[in-house]
């Protein structure tokens, strides 16, 4: 079992990325979470991280992590501190991947683990293309545009040239 597999990362496949129109937007870079990926409500902010992944067969990924805020509390009433010691394989491969920010998860331990097709590099693309990834899930009613923070158009510009 690899480490992906062992902090219980979940493997996301073309269906989960698509081009998306929306009228009077144009076309947008989805990506669409399974229902148990993440927690949305009206009180939580979102943004998520990336890191550029080989694992020893070859197989590129990206690896992602959805990470939620409340609103309410405002900036930084929902920090916690940065410097820790992992407590389990999860927490270690977070660090490992330079995910340890120290925020909290929207759902603790979920880990997305996307492998870079085709399909998939072309909605990164316009990803980049307009600093930012709408996220919603299956079956969803509403679109969260997120945009890309510097670490993530990075991640995302590593493996879209590692191709």
């Amino acid at each position: 079992m690899d480490q992906l597999s062992k902090a219980g990362a979940l493997t996301l496949d073309d269906s989960h990325f698509r081009p998306h129109d929306v009228e009077g937007y144009g076309t947008l870079p989805l990506l669409e979470l399974p229902t148990a990926a993440v927690d949305f409500n009206d009180q939580s902010g979102y943004w998520i991280s990336l890191a550029p992944f080989r694992r020893s067969d070859g197989a590129r990924l990206l690896i992602g992590q959805i990470h939620t805020f409340n609103l309410e509390e405002g900036v930084g009433g929902w920090a916690i501190p940065m410097a820790y010691e992992p407590a389990d394989d999860y927490q270690a491969l977070v660090k490992t991947l330079g995910f340890d920010e120290g925020w909290e998860l929207s759902r603790g331990g979920t880990m997305l683990a996307v492998p870079v097709t085709e399909a998939i590099s072309r909605v990164l693309a316009l990803a980049l293309e307009q600093d930012r990834l709408v996220l919603t899930v299956v079956d969803g009613k509403s679109l969260y545009p997120m945009s890309l923070v510097p670490s993530a158009a990075s991640a995302i510009e590593q493996v879209l040239a590692d191709r």
